[in-house]
């Protein structure tokens, strides 16, 4: 508390409403792009990992979610929809809807256990084309994705761990389209 009060007599108002963000969430950003994880209340890491940062127009890659468990104890996670994340794809900050991105499922919440110092590992096949369905030939058509720089954004849909609320930020990966 005092560290705060001796900014607020240096700094400036934006600067303390920083720190405030920070330290007000459970949830703290840590490493480097390579090497991201998060740590989310002291209770989980979360990594988003890609095998692969360049790929060809319809060709694959796969995008590995991992929550791993590192409290003293067992953790039961609820979901609300029942899949644990939601993948996005963006282009210039839109949204492209790659084949294979987002989640779904039937159900309202989901219930995941994880035992100490266990992981729960997710996969995300995406592939670098688009689909729309033709209402005239009432099929799918593909399409390859637009070259460039694309973001993959998993938001965690984690809203209570041990019936405790949390908010466990969205963790981000930069892939190239060729």
């Amino acid at each position: 508390m005092i560290y705060l009060i001796s900014l607020i007599k240096h700094r400036s108002l934006f600067t303390i409403l920083i720190i405030i963000l920070v330290y007000g969430t459970s949830c703290t950003l840590v490493g480097s792009e390579s090497g991201r994880y998060v740590d989310a209340g002291n209770q989980l890491r979360i990594s988003l990992e890609l095998n692969k940062t360049e790929i060809e127009p319809n060709k694959k890659l796969v995008a590995t979610y991992t929550i791993r468990n590192i409290s003293r104890s067992p953790v039961i996670l609820t979901t609300s929809p029942p899949h644990i994340a939601d993948a996005v794809t963006r282009k210039d900050g839109e949204i492209i809807p790659l084949v294979g991105t987002g989640s779904g499922g039937p159900g309202i919440f989901g219930y995941y256990y994880i035992g100490t110092g266990e992981k729960m590992v997710t996969e995300y096949v995406i592939e670098a084309k688009t689909s729309r369905f033709d209402f005239d030939t009432q099929s799918i058509i593909y399409t390859p994705a637009e070259k460039g720089a694309y973001a993959l954004n998993l938001s965690a849909n984690v809203g209570l761990i041990n019936d405790q609320q949390i908010r466990v930020p969205e963790i981000e990966k930069l892939f190239w389209i060729k």
